[in-house]
């Protein structure tokens, strides 16, 4: 495995050393500066994406502006012959894996407008969550082979906004609790759920899909905390739901504290410490109410957390670039 060098390990021994400034400009260039190779790997990623992107967006777009004027029997060829052409394209060998990949993530798209369309028709009469339910099972089988992270982040978008609008269109009114413990739990899946399809793929999800799923379930943790906090007194249904979201949300707060310690994730490490400052000052807020002196207390906790949380991060930054 490659050492990882950073620009602050090699002033270090460019200080404590005998090295020539040439040398040590030298040295920075090689481990410190990215490479031309990773800049066009970067810009194949991004043109491509940037292409298919406006692919799909011109297609929709098409549909949009001539929807009406155009027959139910072409509506359904149009897509029908896209989403093959896109199928076969992702199953092709003498493609690029990237494309086969692109292509997977926008037949998975072409799913929804068919869903969309055929809902449209026929006058199904059914609920926007239904949509969204059908669209997130009848794509799952691809995204569970596809080794693909934007493939498992269209997915988790998909399965949020069914949960959403399945409790805004068919449990309305329902305690808001349930929702949140929904969510949680909803987002610890999927985001657990790719690292364990990948032990049998010998696949691992890219960085962003650690650092976006761990924020999004850091964030609900917060409001959990926040809806047990703060919530009045109510019956034991609520009680009792409020309880629940308050001890998932404890349950992640901590594992996601262990595995950032574990796997020396520094990032991690950032969203749990600035959830529990965060939580602290909404304490503090319940204890101390909104008085004039409670504002300066809040202002210098702030301020003294913030200071804290660099100095904190910092150094279990280096800490763990010199273990590493």
């Amino acid at each position: 495995m490659e050492k990882r060098i950073n620009k602050e390990m090699l002033y270090s021994l460019y200080e404590c050393s005998s090295l020539e400034k040439k040398q040590f400009e030298k040295l920075v260039e090689e481990y410190s500066c990215t490479k031309l190779s990773y800049w066009k790997k970067f810009a194949e990623y991004f043109f491509l994406t940037l292409g298919s992107g406006f692919f799909l967006s011109g297609i929709t777009f098409f549909f949009a502006y001539n929807w009406n004027n155009i027959p139910g029997f072409w509506k359904f060829g149009i897509i029908l012959f896209l989403l093959i052409v896109l199928i076969v394209i992702s199953i092709s060998k003498k493609i690029k894996i990237l494309v086969q990949k692109m292509s997977l993530f926008g037949a998975s798209v072409l799913v929804g407008v068919l869903l969309a369309v055929f809902g449209q028709e026929y006058q199904t009469g059914a609920n926007a969550y239904d949509l969204f339910l059908v669209w997130t099972i009848a794509v799952f089988s691809w995204t569970a082979v596809s080794e693909f992270t934007p493939q498992w982040l269209f997915w988790s978008i998909l399965s949020n906004t069914t949960l959403i609008l399945y409790f805004n269109q068919v449990i309305s009114g329902s305690n808001i609790a349930y929702l949140f413990v929904g969510l949680l739990l909803l987002n610890i899946f999927v985001f657990i759920i790719p690292y364990m399809l990948g032990k049998m793929q010998n696949y691992i999800p890219h960085n962003y899909y650690r650092s976006l799923m761990v924020f999004v379930c850091n964030f609900l943790s917060f409001i959990g905390v926040a809806i047990w906090l703060f919530s009045e007194t109510g019956n034991k249904d609520k009680q009792i739901s409020e309880i629940t979201l308050l001890l998932i949300s404890i349950i992640w707060i901590a594992g996601s504290f262990y595995a950032s310690l574990k796997i020396k994730n520094i990032l991690m490490f950032s969203y749990f410490a600035l959830t529990v400052v965060s939580i602290v000052l909404m304490l503090l807020y319940k204890v101390l109410g909104d008085s004039e002196i409670s504002f300066l207390i809040y202002t210098l906790y702030v301020l003294s957390g913030t200071y804290a949380l660099i100095k904190i991060i910092s150094h279990r930054q280096r800490k763990w670039s010199y273990e590493a």
